[in-house]
């Protein structure tokens, strides 16, 4: 899908919002046979002017020992999205005049990659990914619960990866390109439906693209 112009955007803040509320997306890199891609949690920082996706690979997966670190790494943070049926419109009463179409959001993070396997680095990594996704204590684990042998066998496992960002790019495909009538249907149609987090995104947008 190549989506027309409207819908891609460069709002940094906004790109790294989608990106922490949305962790689990993919790792994509290039080897001497073609592309890698791994589906994984993803740990978006910001220091400064400075983006860094973090993460980790079982060591057995080949995509660490054949990626080319000389080449762009990529790393894919996908938000909420659904079908949009042609009879959610409102303009056009026999709905001829109007097609499928999917929306949804997107971000690319484009940067270097490099690997690593200090185990003092990859314990800070897993802590604070387990701290991301743990329900608050007293109920929530952390590598701190489990014996020390135990969690350092299980780092030796692993290969922990940083991508330093250079590029961030993202699309926001949320009918920006159809009338107001049309775009208020869409999201009653997406709360009917269960899909209220997309229509929730999609309400925000109003006032700031209203025709």
């Amino acid at each position: 899908m190549s989506p027309a112009k409207l819908f891609y955007t460069d709002d940094i803040p906004t790109l790294i919002a989608i990106a922490k509320e949305n962790p689990f997306g993919d790792l994509v890199t290039v080897g001497a046979n073609g592309r890698l891609t791994t589906a994984i949690p993803l740990l978006i920082t910001v220091d400064g002017d400075d983006v860094m996706v973090q993460g980790h690979l079982t060591r057995t997966n080949p995509q660490w020992r054949q990626s080319r670190l000389d080449l762009e790494a990529l790393a894919v943070f996908r938000a909420e999205h659904s079908y949009v049926s042609p009879r959610w419109y409102r303009t056009s009463a026999d709905n001829q005049h109007h097609v499928p179409t999917w929306n949804y959001s997107r971000v690319e993070a484009v940067g270097e990659l490099e690997f690593f396997d200090d185990a003092n680095d990859l314990l800070t990594l897993v802590t604070t990914l387990t701290a991301k996704f743990e329900p608050p204590a007293p109920t929530g684990w952390s590598p701190d619960q489990s014996p020390d042998d135990y969690i350092s066998a299980q780092l030796k496992a692993i290969v922990g990866f940083n991508l330093r960002v250079r590029e961030l790019r993202g699309i926001r495909k949320l009918s920006q390109n159809k009338p107001l009538e049309d775009r208020k249907a869409i999201i009653a149609s997406l709360d009917q439906i269960g899909e209220t987090t997309l229509a929730s995104t999609m309400r925000s947008l109003l006032d700031t693209t209203n025709d």
